[in-house]
């Protein structure tokens, strides 16, 4: 097989994963039914959390919502194609910026296969975590950076406790350009969005976030929000607990913890690293410990994947395959009743923890004069 020949079997790979995904939005993207019919409501003058039921609900911050306007001026179907072009736009704009950080090409597609079906299903579901990702990276390349701090909070708090990502940047975040930057944008997108959906009051709008963002627990109910399908650490926790309510705050108090105790633990190892490194672990670390950490949330893990699998020495080592076969392969659907008991120990979350530890054992490249460390 020449090597001409090798690259357009590749390219016909990647053209059909690509239809698939693209496809998989175009007539599911259940989730992204709710982005758009938010944002039509938007656009009529109404709350944007006045619509959905049975926990599918715009759950987002109100300044997330304008990212979502422009589909709002196309037809449901249209807008789903759309969202489908962008969710493709995103996963080659993530194969860009990951190679210029010096991920192989070899190594990317290795670990897109294993994540296809975490892939897939975000693509089902019409998800946002994807193009969230990109506009990350692509935020990342930017000069000043203020300016990336600023848009890499406003992107993460659509998710909000995918905040806690930004520890990487804890020595830099505080000062008055990011604070009034993030408080400038955040209270311009909210004050419109207010002034054109005739809330009572910003206040108003803001619990109608609030209550919207809890209503998911409420109607869904303890077996769906806490159940296997929720891969975190605060869920396996949780699911040990069995708390009587959906509106108990200890989900919240676990993710405190655990950011503290596995974000210590990652601030220090992770030190003599690439500043590229730091930043793709913090993100596989908020995934992990945020407190709805559904299948499509793994999307944020990938960059972390790529980097650990990008060493020779971890090619040949069988533990850390093992471990990103727990991430990306190990479900009820794959292995029965036996995935079905390692789903409700979290196994997703696990794998990655093992990684996040065994990380430097295995010869992770160090920090330089050209890639400098954070802390």
């Amino acid at each position: 097989m020449t090597f001409t020949f090798k690259k357009v079997i590749l390219s016909l790979l990647i053209g059909i994963a690509m239809i698939t995904l693209w496809r998989d939005t175009y007539y599911n993207g259940w989730d992204f039914n709710v982005f758009y019919h938010a944002s039509v409501a938007w656009k009529n003058h109404l709350s944007p959390y006045s619509v959905g039921e049975n926990g599918f609900v715009f759950k987002y911050p109100p300044w997330i919502l304008p990212f979502f306007l422009p589909f709002s001026f196309f037809s449901e179907r249209t807008a789903k194609g759309l969202w489908g072009v962008v969710q493709i736009l995103s996963l080659i704009s993530l194969f860009v910026d990951l190679k210029k950080q010096g991920i192989k090409q070899s190594t990317f597609f290795i670990q897109f296969i294993f994540f296809w079906f975490i892939f897939a299903f975000h693509a089902l579901a019409g998800q946002i975590m994807l193009p969230l990702l990109a506009l990350y990276y692509r935020a990342y390349s930017l000069k000043d950076r203020s300016l990336f701090q600023t848009t890499a909070f406003i992107l993460l708090s659509s998710k909000i406790f995918l905040i806690s990502a930004l520890t990487v940047e804890k020595k830099n975040i505080l000062n008055k350009k990011f604070f009034f930057l993030s408080i400038g944008i955040i209270a311009l997108l909210t004050s419109v969005i207010y002034f054109s959906s005739h809330d009572n009051s910003i206040f108003s709008l803001i619990k109608s976030w609030i209550e919207s963002a809890k209503s998911g627990g409420a109607d869904l109910g303890t077996k769906i929000i806490y159940g296997r399908r929720n891969q975190g650490l605060p869920a396996l926790f949780i699911r040990w607990l069995k708390p009587n309510n959906t509106q108990s705050f200890i989900d919240i108090g676990i993710f405190v913890f655990f950011w503290i105790i596995i974000g210590t633990f990652w601030e220090k190892k992770s030190k003599k690293f690439t500043k590229d490194i730091q930043m793709s672990g913090w993100l596989a670390l908020a995934t992990i410990i945020h407190p709805l950490a559904w299948v499509h949330s793994f999307v944020f893990v990938f960059p972390f994947c790529c980097f650990y699998f990008n060493q020779k020495k971890e090619q040949k080592n069988i533990l850390p395959w093992i471990a990103l076969i727990c991430i990306t392969l190990v479900s009820q659907s794959s292995l029965g009743t036996i995935g079905l008991t390692l789903e409700h120990l979290s196994i997703r979350s696990l794998g990655t923890l093992y990684l996040l530890f065994s990380f430097e054992m295995n010869g992770a490249p160090m920090a330089t004069e050209k890639s400098p460390v954070l802390f």
